[in-house]
């Protein structure tokens, strides 16, 4: 007997230690390759068993189409699935049964990779935990996607249904459509783990099927059922939720509860998301989370604890005289009892030490990959603007060079600067050609080595060796700026100032390269403190503590065996119990009533405390403890770096980041209170809720109550670093703010720019504030009744409001008064010059449109100006301008409306018969010009012309081309003309028509020079002329002789008889 239990010990010990072993000694020896849906469905049928995956790699070796197969899921997997960037197509899972997906649970060590999956998962029945990949995920995806079609009722997400505390979700993309009703999200319908760097490019929640349609009051509780927790990335997450985006449109307008751009509730954490689709909803409604709740502490009455500890040690006494009765009537059943008790104990204690021993080595090692995976995601986050103003410092260079050796080239053709002089710089203008270049090489490294790493998330040696290459390709990229571009620039101005020390040899083209000179050196310095930051931000990262999995210590092999010798000690007291027995049992049955009794007395008191509970208002016993906490070391109850760029719509509770930060215990769909268990104790809740550097450009619209720029409705936590630029409005509500709604916690260093409305209760911070300090507004109420104010329209009687400022015309700071030193007016510049001022908050935005259509929007910094206005649209006998306005220095926003003109039909000089005039269609500022001066020129054949010409000058400055018809006034009428028009190849003759008085002839571009000359035939031609006609005169004067003399030769009779009558 000892030995079956001593080898069921050894067994269960082996199963411990292969749960934690590496499988790479044997890894190799078990690849599988999936080239066929028969291949695939044959691997779905051997993994109903859960170890049968576990060691194993299966590689899919090319596409399958899964169209018209009878594939069933695959029911548990926990090796690596390597899809090696291939497509499973045609999937189609809509069968009986809850947790479906392509895989329906990926257990913990299971690894599905490089994977792309096309189909629709809609299960019937039971229809909880859908998802697109994997239905509940214990495991790591890394760079999957899904296109296609996800429904169910609860926990539904377009890559996994559920994804719990050890599953990560990395570079995955989903794009189609989700469909649910609890915790539906794009990515995950829950996240209790790690979603970081994925993408939502679907719908979710689009349509408007679903039983919360109901028009009944927001606060009854039968509106429970329907949509809750509601996200583009995931319906409800208490995990992390790291650098994400979310592009597809969430929700349906006035329906759901907790819906969110990100997520719909979350009480994790959540940081540098962006959101960019549209977010509608009902109650509790924001760009980036719906709701976001509070980390929450429970702290027990002391009291209250101590005389439940005294009647526990009551019953201890009780159960320690039943020890001794027992040991009087049979001390050997005691002492075996005893035995069996305390060995009982021990093997518990060492169940419980082993099981912490590898709980620790596991959260360990989960905890290490995490962090790493969200510390270069955040420092990717910190690298990409970094990057874009290295590529715009690049082009800046090469167009800086270009403006140097253009000025160069003219200084030289001018004969301006002697030949050493122009060695010198053109020495130093070759080194400098060679650095754009140089540095676009390095760059593009750096950006290489960025997308590696970004796509390496999850895979440690593939991370540290993209580390590896952007520490190296920063090192290159500073050293090309730091070493060669410093040197070359240098070599420049050294070549300017000895110019500049020459006196007569430098002309008034040096000022000119001297400016250059000095925009390049500036222009290095920039690039050179964007490559020490690039350097510095990847150099911080590879030199934080080294992250790898820990290995199986001596801590877990000693539990191992403190457990298999606890274990077997058990089977050896368990093997005498059936030896001892007694009779007497009245002792024992007495002391079990007691025991009994006793038990009462302690359920009695719980029972009485939860009674007094219950008469104690619970909000009273809840302290916000959020501005005692270090808000960058906070990991839960977080929302942070996060940016909101869609329009959010909702009833109750709206804003751009987050609808509400709240625990509603009053009529909330859900209990938003996580509690473990039944807690009828004496307690107070201490929470934590931080919301820091967010942003919001998207447009904020609330029906009722509650709408911000940041938060709609903020019960506790702290607000900070915020900014919001896009109006707020709530169209039938009141308690309307750039930042809150209302807000009962802190909002401190917060900005705001946006124009207002609302009924009552609205503030450039917040509607009704409590703490407010150290905030910057510049908005606008458009509407607005009571309580009203540029800072905010009410305080609470024991709020806080110190070193805020607003610029405004027409607002006062707090319902129409205004506090010196805690909320006081500024000029807009001095807002705008503020040494922590938020560069969008700087900028000032001209919108220009024509006829009420927009045609673009420039933002421009305070004080700085354009170069180049928007192209004007154009309009059919109109000439189009914009308004005559400094644009090189603006220091207000507005409206720039183009100024459209009738054409003007004709231009002409002075005088009632204008010798020239042209006609065509012209701005009202088009002028014309004309000149004449007498010139000669000779044609192709040789003859030689002299006259008047004619300049004519038509300068439009609205129109980039321009055809008219000029109509030039003849000398006299009658007469026959020339026209000949000077072009590239010379004169040439051109056609031309005459109207009256004038000549008309086309013109095309600005300016056409033309003579018209009278026509006359050469001397030749008129010689030669005369000629042919004497010949044709003498030829038919001969021929009318000869026809006459004919005729006298022989007359006829009647010729005859007329001349004999005639005598």
């Amino acid at each position: 007997m000892k030995r079956i239990h001593r080898g069921m010990a050894l067994a269960l010990s082996a199963v411990l230690l292969l749960l934690t072993a590496a499988p790479s000694a044997w890894a190799a020896e078990n690849t599988i390759t999936i080239e066929t849906a028969q291949d695939l469905a044959e691997l779905s049928k051997n993994c109903s068993l859960d170890s049968w995956s576990q060691g194993k790699t299966v590689l899919l070796a090319g596409d399958i189409d899964l169209t018209g197969t009878d594939f069933r899921p695959i029911p548990t997997f926990g090796g690596t699935f390597d899809g090696q960037g291939h497509t499973i197509s045609g999937l189609l899972v809509t069968g009986n049964g809850n947790v479906q997906g392509l895989f329906r649970y990926v257990q913990v060590g299971g690894v599905v990779q490089d994977l792309s999956v096309r189909g629709t998962v809609s299960p019937t029945d039971f229809r909880d935990t859908a998802g697109g990949i994997v239905g509940s995920n214990r495991g790591q995806l890394l760079r999957c996607t899904f296109q296609g079609t996800v429904k169910g009722e609860s926990s539904v997400g377009g890559i996994a249904g559920i994804n719990e505390a050890e599953g990560r979700l990395i570079n995955c993309t989903f794009s189609g459509l989700v469909e649910g009703n609890l915790h539906v999200g794009g990515i995950a319908g829950q996240n209790l783990g790690g979603v970081i760097q994925c993408t939502n490019q679907g719908d979710i929640n689009p349509t408007s099927e679903t039983p919360a349609k109901s028009e009944d009051p927001l606060n009854l509780g039968e509106q429970v059922a329907g949509w809750t927790d509601v996200g583009g990335i995931a319906g409800y997450s208490t995990g992390l939720l790291q650098s994400c985006r979310n592009e597809g449109a969430v929700g349906y307008p006035h329906i759901g509860y907790n819906v969110g751009g990100i997520a719909g509730r979350q009480s994790g954490c959540l940081d540098g998301c962006v959101n960019t689709g549209k977010v509608m909803g009902r109650k509790d409604i924001g760009g980036v989370a719906g709701q976001m709740e509070p980390d929450v502490t429970l702290l027990f009455n002391e009291s209250f604890l101590q005389r439940l500890g005294d009647e526990l040690s009551t019953l201890q006494n009780m159960s320690d005289a039943l020890l001794d009765d027992v040991g009087v009537i049979a001390d050997d059943l005691s002492a075996q009892m005893q035995a069996i008790s305390d060995q009982t104990r021990l093997t518990k204690d060492a169940v419980g030490d082993l099981s912490d021993a590898m709980t620790a080595w596991a959260d360990e090692g989960i905890g290490q990959v995490n962090d790493l995976s969200a510390r270069i995601s955040r420092t990717l986050d910190q690298l990409e603007p970094v990057l874009d103003d290295v590529d715009g410092q690049l082009k800046d260079l090469s167009d800086v060079v270009e403006d140097l050796s253009g000025a160069l080239d003219r200084a030289e053709e001018m004969g301006q600067l002697g030949e050493e002089s122009i060695r010198s710089l053109r020495l130093a203008m070759e080194e400098l050609r060679k650095i754009p270049e140089a540095c676009r090489g390095a760059l593009a490294k750096l950006q290489e080595a960025v997308k590696a790493l970004r796509d390496a998330l999850g895979d440690e040696e593939k991370t540290q060796e993209a580390l590896k290459q952007c520490v190296s390709a920063a090192e290159e990229l500073a050293e090309v700026i730091l070493g060669r571009a410093g040197a070359a620039a240098d070599h420049l101005l050294e070549s300017l100032r000895a110019l500049a020390q020459g006196g007569d040899e430098a002309s008034g083209i040096l000022s000119r390269l001297s400016r250059l000179g000095e925009e390049l050196s500036a222009l290095i310095d920039d690039m050179a403190d964007s490559a020490s930051e690039l350097h510095q931000v990847l150099k911080d990262l590879s030199d934080q503590p080294a992250i790898s999995f820990p290995s199986l210590d001596s801590a877990i092999t000693e539990e191992r065996d403190a457990l298999d010798e606890a274990f077997s000690s058990l089977m050896d007291q368990a093997d005498g119990l059936h030896t001892l027995a007694d009779s007497s049992v009245d002792t024992v049955t007495a002391d079990l009533k007691a025991i009994s009794g006793q038990l009462g007395v302690i359920s009695s008191l719980l029972s009485d405390e939860g009674a007094r509970m219950q008469e104690t208002d619970l909000e009273d016993r809840f302290q916000d403890v959020s501005d005692r906490e270090q808000i960058e070391s906070q990991t839960t109850g977080r929302l942070s770096s996060s940016r909101n760029e869609g329009a959010v719509e909702g009833d109750v509770n709206v804003a751009g980041i987050a609808g509400s930060l709240a625990i509603d215990l009053e009529y909330d769909p859900e209990d938003d209170w996580n509690q473990a268990g039944d807690h009828t104790l004496d307690v107070w809740v201490e929470t934590r809720a931080v919301l820091f550097r967010c942003v919001n450009t998207g447009l904020v619209t609330g029906k009722k109550d509650y709408a911000g720029g940041i938060v709609g409705r903020m019960d506790m936590g702290r607000v900070q670093n915020c900014e919001n630029y896009d109006d707020v409005a709530s169209t039938d509500g009141s308690y309307v703010g750039g930042i809150a709604g209302a807000s009962w916690g802190t909002v401190h260093s917060c900005w705001s720019k946006c124009t207002l409305s609302g009924t009552h209760y609205i503030g450039g911070i917040a509607g009704l504030g409590s703490d407010l300090t150290e905030c910057r507004t510049l908005v606008e109420i458009a509407e607005g009744g009571a309580y009203t104010g540029a800072v905010a329209g009410s305080i609470e009687t024991d709020g806080t409001v110190s070193g805020n400022l607003f610029a405004s015309e027409d607002l006062a700071a707090i319902d129409g008064i205004s506090y010196a030193g805690s909320a006081e007016p500024v000029t807009l510049e001095a807002l705008c010059l503020l040494p922590d001022v938020p560069t969008d908050f700087s900028k000032l935005t001209l919108t220009f449109t024509a006829d009420d259509e927009l045609v673009g929007i420039v933002s421009v910094p305070y004080g700085e100006g354009i170069d180049v206005l928007p192209e004007l649209p154009a309009k059919e006998g109109y000439s189009a301008a914009w308004p005559d306005l400094d644009y090189r220095h603006i220091t207000a926003s507005q409206t720039v409306e183009a100024v459209y003109t009738p054409y003007t039909s004709a231009l002409s000089g002075s005088g009632e018969l204008p010798r020239i005039l042209v006609d065509g269609s012209f701005s009202s500022r088009a002028k014309v010009a004309y000149a004449r001066e007498e010139v000669c020129w000779t044609d192709q054949g040789g003859t030689q012309y002299s006259g008047t010409a004619w300049t004519v000058t038509v300068d439009d400055p609205d129109l980039k081309t321009v055809s008219y018809t000029i109509h030039y006034r003849l000398p006299e009428e009658g007469g026959r003309w020339s026209v000949w028009v000077q072009g590239e190849n010379g004169w040439e003759s051109q056609e031309y028509t005459v109207d009256g008085h004038y000549l008309l002839l086309s013109g095309n571009s600005e300016t056409t020079t033309f003579c018209v000359l009278p026509r006359e035939l050469p001397v030749v031609q008129i010689i030669l002329a005369a000629i042919a006609l004497a010949a044709v005169l003498l030829f038919a004067l001969i021929r009318r002789h000869r026809k006459t003399q004919r005729h006298q030769a022989q007359p006829s009779d009647k010729s005859l008889l007329k001349d004999q009558e005639d005598r």
